[in-house]
């Protein structure tokens, strides 16, 4: 990005959701979609898509509207934005489908999905850049509501699912 002139941002190699979703997320949805998969019907699976992909739709909404400059895009999505847009409507799908679809989960599968989700959430929400304030992320992520709107409303969910 400092090559293109812009000096503060979101780099997509400083974005820690970006390397959750290369090293959790992925690797977590191979795993669901392996042992849980053959569970869900045709009819399940098309719900979850687009369940997955308009709450994608509507997050990314609100991200472009960020005054920081980022990989994503910047008031529009970037190619990059638009297939996170896809990569993560999709996550959100099997992700809805193993938690509200899916019969006799692993307790302890359940339990570490629900552990790395969170973690991911974390990195995703930028609290890490929070604490170490790189030069070139100018964010305030700690003092962002809908920070902990999203990050409370989606951990809620999660544990709540642990108790059914």
């Amino acid at each position: 990005m400092q090559s293109a002139g812009i000096e503060k941002g979101l780099p997509f190699l400083g974005h820690g959701g970006m390397w959750g979703d290369l090293f959790i997320i992925s690797p977590l949805l191979g795993v669901i979609v392996f042992w849980y998969g053959v569970t869900w019907s045709a009819e399940e699976i098309a719900l979850a898509a687009l369940i997955g992909l308009s709450v994608s739709a509507l997050l990314h909404m609100w991200y472009m509207r960020s005054d920081t400059p980022g990989a994503h895009g910047h008031k529009n999505l970037s190619p990059a934005g638009w297939g996170h847009l896809l990569y993560m409507g999709f996550a959100l799908a099997i992700f809805g489908l193993f938690y509200f679809f899916t019969p006799s989960v692993d307790p302890v599968f359940l339990y570490t999905t629900t552990g790395l989700i969170v973690f991911h959430l974390v990195l995703g929400s930028h609290l890490i850049l929070g604490v170490i304030a790189p030069t070139w992320y100018p964010d305030k992520p700690f003092q962002n509501k809908a920070t902990w709107v999203i990050l409370g409303a989606c951990t809620t969910i999660l544990f709540g699912r642990l108790l059914i």
